[in-house]
């Protein structure tokens, strides 16, 4: 089972270390963030999944529902 926990805020500070740490307990990590450069800086350092399996990053308006990347997060069953 794959597990994709809700990250949110994963661009820095507390967000990041707990996108860390889900990575480092085998969790496959979606990191969602409004700053796309601090997603993408989290998801560089982020250990790498099992074959066919990749962390992702997004920019998330997560006051927005029907934004994009809310929607492409929906499909990792993971709703805003």
């Amino acid at each position: 089972l794959t597990r994709v926990p809700p990250t949110a805020g994963g661009g820095s500070g507390i967000g990041r270390a707990v996108c860390a740490r889900l990575a480092e307990e085998g969790a496959l990590v979606a990191v969602a963030d409004q700053n796309e450069a601090g997603a993408a800086e989290t998801l560089r350092g982020l250990p790498r999944g099992e074959p066919g399996q990749e962390h992702e990053a997004f920019r998330v308006d997560v006051s927005s529902a029907q934004s994009t990347a809310a929607k492409e997060l929906a499909r990792w069953g993971w709703a805003l």
